[in-house]
């Protein structure tokens, strides 16, 4: 474990520029999209909007994320990642500021659409910018690295989205000149601490852009002759759409990336089902109070973190698809369990085992995944594996009412095992991949970029 923790240390030392830039302009949008999402429902029931609104306004976002699928697929041909995440971040900022200041039906709307937009185009982009600001030997501990960061900023993000309205209680910073001049702009009465607590946290984000600025494009030189000759063509025409199409069968057959695409689909699916009404569940058939539900989730978030820094281990000695199988098909277990189990000290614990074992290894096979795949293809496999876990996820959501209606919630935990045991399925077949072939398919895609 010793000489693991060394070589991790000397991993991360060793780490590009460009990602450890990332990393910090990640840390701190986590934080602060963490902190607003503790707050953000709170301000807008107190200034009367319903539940069925919040609704709609999930809605829009998601729509808004559909919409995003399509610029970051076309347009990543065109323009270097790191300009796009930094133009999306831009659009969600502006989305945010006007839902904080514009507080209004109709703005909040469609502001929340373009959040949803810009937010699937950085989710979507980040894969491929991580694989392009790192070598083979370092990859797979960036990608763990980045997972890791990201569990632990969330629950800094949360902890701090609920200090912030204490903090704004006090009446040095409610009679500051600078808050007094901007009154005419502000909520009134015991809803103005929750504003500048949602001002706060939002602002934590726009240092971030600054890191982005700092990366240097010339060290993402994989992609260049692919950008250069996609800014020959026009964006959009048949010629493109038939060429892409081409392209993308060539991606959905090549090194088994099918797999990973209905691997992805049916972890969406699984997840839809039991994920969507987990608070109720704890509530409602657990018998657990918000309070501990949010302690649960709370030691979920950094179990999350903590056993996330290990896939680079497990790459190593396991295998990365291999170590995949093998963790997540002992999730399952807990899985059931917690279909089978009531006692709540046991389910909290079966709860966060089962997310602990199920995304150990994703980040290493997210690096793998990447590795095997040419540079220029990254964002269209991104792409395709968050279509389709969006798409699964979402009918999976709509299925597990209906399972819950009928039967109970034990069926939507036992679906959901179901669905993940049949993911593996498509697995297996990569799982005997050593370390020596994942760098053969690296060389590969590296020869193929340079065609």
């Amino acid at each position: 474990m010793r000489i693991f923790l060394l070589n991790y240390m000397q991993k991360i030392r060793a780490l590009q520029r460009n990602a450890r830039l990332f990393l910090l302009s990640n840390a701190l949008i986590t934080i602060s999209t963490s902190a607003l999402g503790v707050l953000y429902s709170l301000f807008l029931l107190r200034l009367g909007f319903n539940t069925q609104f919040q609704s709609n306004l999930l809605v829009m976002g998601v729509a808004g994320a559909a919409v995003g699928f399509i610029p970051s697929l076309l347009i990543a041909r065109v323009y270097t990642i790191r300009k796009l995440l930094i133009w999306s971040n831009i659009i969600g900022g502006i989305g945010a500021a006007a839902q904080l200041f514009i507080p209004q039906e109709y703005p909040l709307l469609i502001s929340t659409f373009f959040i949803g937009a810009s937010a699937v185009i950085y989710v979507i982009l980040t894969p491929p910018l991580l694989a392009e600001s790192s070598d083979e030997a370092e990859r797979t501990h960036l990608f763990s690295l980045n997972a890791s960061l990201g569990y632990i900023t969330a629950v800094v993000g949360s902890l701090l989205g609920g200090a912030l309205p204490v903090l704004m209680q006090n009446s040095a910073i409610l009679q500051s000149p600078i808050i007094l001049a901007a009154k005419p702009y502000l909520v009134s009465g015991s809803l103005l601490p929750i504003q500048l607590a949602l001002f706060a946290a939002g602002s934590i984000a726009v240092p971030s852009l600054i890191p982005l600025a700092l990366m240097d494009d010339a060290r993402i030189a994989q992609r260049a002759g692919a950008t250069q000759s996609a800014g020959s063509q026009p964006l959009f025409s048949k010629q493109r759409a038939k060429e892409w199409t081409q392209e993308g069968i060539r991606l959905f057959k090549q090194n088994g990336i099918w797999r990973f695409v209905l691997y992805q689909s049916l972890l969406g699916l699984g997840a839809g089902l039991f994920l969507t009404y987990m608070s109720l569940y704890f509530e409602a058939f657990i018998h657990v109070n918000v309070w501990d539900y949010g302690i649960i989730s709370a030691l979920t978030t950094v179990s999350l973190g903590i056993v996330s820094l290990f896939s680079p281990l497990i790459a190593e000695k396991i295998g990365s698809v291999r170590g995949a199988v093998i963790f997540q098909a002992l999730s399952l277990v807990f899985l059931v369990g917690m279909a089978l189990l009531r006692a709540p000290i046991i389910v909290a614990l079966a709860y966060i085992i089962r997310t602990s074992l199920m995304n150990v290894g994703q980040p290493a096979v997210q690096s793998y995944m990447m590795s095997i795949t040419a540079a220029q293809d990254r964002t269209t496999l991104s792409s395709a594996l968050n279509i389709s876990w969006q798409v699964l996820f979402a009918f999976g959501g709509w299925q597990s009412g209906y399972l819950l209606r009928e039967i109970g919630y034990p069926a939507t935990f036992l679906g959901a095992a179901v669905c993940y045991g049949a993911a593996l399925l498509f697995l297996l077949p990569l799982a005997g991949g050593s370390s020596a072939k994942r760098q053969r398919f690296a060389r590969l895609s590296e020869a193929s970029d340079q065609i």
